[in-house]
Order: structure tokens, then sequence, then C-alpha cells
């Protein structure tokens, strides 16, 4: 199987995780979550989709990171094949050998610095997806 890792849209699946919300509402919806945290003496209702739809628009954020992420993954792999041709092609040459070398490393520090800024990211959608269903419950309970 070919995936083609397809990035979402921002509200892809609001309709269905977010009871109440209308199709043709949620770009309105959308507009709405400028706030970051929940009014808790507005209404309920309204607000609990707000944040349901912030979530919807985090967690596809989060998946659209790492679509981005496999995707680069797949390109650095033929960069890597690359290097590895190149090697075969430097015979026992000194110079070329370290040139190489030199390339390897860079490649190596550059996947090293995207992997650590993807899990970094990764973690800081966790946390704030945490932190959203958090506001839910306390929506929830408040309701």
């Amino acid at each position: 199987m070919d995936d083609k890792f397809v990035l979402r849209e921002a509200g892809y699946g609001l309709e269905f995780a977010c009871p109440g919300s209308q199709a043709s509402g949620i770009a309105g919806i959308l507009d709405q979550i400028k706030s970051v945290a929940p009014s808790m003496t507005g209404n309920m209702a309204e607000e609990q989709l707000k944040v349901c739809a912030r979530i919807v628009m985090a967690q596809n954020s989060q998946y659209n990171e790492s679509v981005m992420m496999l995707k680069r993954l797949v390109q650095r792999n033929t960069e890597l094949e690359a290097i590895e041709r190149q090697r075969a092609r430097v015979g026992t040459k000194q110079g070329a050998l370290a040139a190489n070398d030199n390339e390897v490393k860079r490649f190596t520090a550059r996947n090293a610095m995207e992997m650590s800024h993807w899990e970094a990211k990764m973690k800081a959608y966790d946390v704030y997806i945490a932190g959203l269903k958090d506001d839910q419950t306390l929506l929830a309970k408040r309701a």
C-alpha cells in the first residue's frame, strides 16, 4: 500500500467530532474561537462547541505535522541513498572520503535536529489538547 500522506483541512471531521455543529456553520465556529480560555459565564453549549472545535483543529494540525515529517523522512531516504552512491564512487581518495564523511555528518545533524523539533511539537500539541479537554470537562460540569 502506497500512502500519499494527505494533509487535512483545519476543520476536518468537526461536524462528526463536535455534536451540534452543522456543516454550514463550521466556518462561523472557526472564526469565533479566537479567545484562548472559554467563557464560564456565557452560553455553555456554544463554549463547549468552540473548545471541541479547537481540539479538532489542534489534532488536525498535529496530524499534519506528522504527515509533513513523514514526507521529509521519505525525502531524506532518497538523499541518504545519493550520499551512499557518492561514497561508492569515491574510492580511497582521502580528500573525497573526508568530504563524504562531512556530508554524512551534516545529513545526520539535520535529521536529528528535525526529529527533535518534530518531537517537541508533538509534545506541545499533546499538552495543548489535554488542556482543552480539561476545559471541556470544566464546561460540562458547569452546564
